[in-house]
């Protein structure tokens, strides 16, 4: 078809706008230099990098909106709890919420810890806690984040604010006591940077992690399936020596989903059979 050139391009344009043409750059020597360079320091950064990806089809929001939770929130305690089981600790989480309601509106913070989702992962392998027990701590820990986001979205979350704060002190001005707690700092150690986007027409999508011991977790809750882009910085946690940690984090993930649904399935009501007419 394209050799006989019976393709369909569209209609010619009539429009009063100029016709789009190539732009031909003429690069000198010292600018094709700088490109290679660009692209050497590149190719170096990504090398230096490990990423997985986990779509999991055991289930998706169809089910996870059976269990009467939301399924973002869900999906946030889920990896909390890979991550505890990871690490015996719980990890800072920082999720980009919209706050485009507003004129000039960005983001903000969703912050994914809470004195909930502590109590919910803490019990979740504790055999003496009961199932139902269990259930009960996650949808606290659900209704938890759920309200954190529904606060952030309407522009009453705390980063912002505290950066906008933050950047008004002038030059030579004391630093307010927060900024320099020890607490402050660790709690803004994202060591989980997520965010979720969610389309069919987007199979995949990811961004790098924010510090160098953390993880970037861009993830997808579709009707039947669970989507994770994992990336990590090679070599970046001392304690885990030269392992992908990306793929440690995508088995711990896998887990979670698994034992999360078990835990919650086993709890759902019998459907009683429809009569036949």
């Amino acid at each position: 078809i394209i050799a006989a050139g019976k393709q369909d391009n569209g209609a010619k344009w009539t429009g009063a706008v100029p016709e789009p043409r190539e732009i031909v750059f003429k690069l000198n020597d010292r600018v094709k230099d700088c490109i290679k360079k660009a692209e050497d320091n590149f190719d170096k950064l990504v090398q230096g990098h490990d990423l997985a990806t986990l779509s999991f089809d055991g289930y998706g929001k169809e089910l996870i909106k059976k269990f009467k939770v939301s399924p973002d929130s869900y999906v946030q305690m889920l990896m909390q709890l890979a991550y505890f089981r990871m690490h015996n600790k719980l990890g800072p989480c920082y999720e980009s919420t919209q706050v485009r309601k507003f004129q000039q509106g960005r983001t903000e913070v969703t912050r994914s810890v809470s004195i909930e989702a502590a109590e919910f992962v803490r019990s979740f392998d504790d055999v003496s806690v009961s199932d139902e027990q269990k259930a009960s701590l996650l949808r606290k820990a659900v209704a938890s984040h759920s309200a954190y986001m529904g606060e952030a979205a309407d522009g009453q979350g705390v980063d912002r604010h505290l950066f906008g704060l933050k950047r008004c002190l002038k030059s030579g001005e004391e630093v307010p006591a927060i900024y320099q707690d020890p607490s402050f700092s660790l709690s803004s150690h994202w060591v989980l940077s997520t965010s979720s986007l969610n389309s069919k027409h987007i199979s995949g999508w990811g961004y790098g992690e924010v510090v160098t011991d953390g993880f970037g977790l861009s993830y997808s809750v579709s009707d039947n399936n669970l989507f994770w882009m994992i990336t990590t910085l090679r070599g970046g946690d001392k304690q885990m020596g030269n392992k992908n940690r990306s793929e440690v984090m995508k088995s711990h993930l896998e887990e979670a989903a698994k034992d999360m649904r078990e835990l919650m399935e086993k709890l759902l009501p019998l459907e009683t059979p429809k009569a036949k007419l």
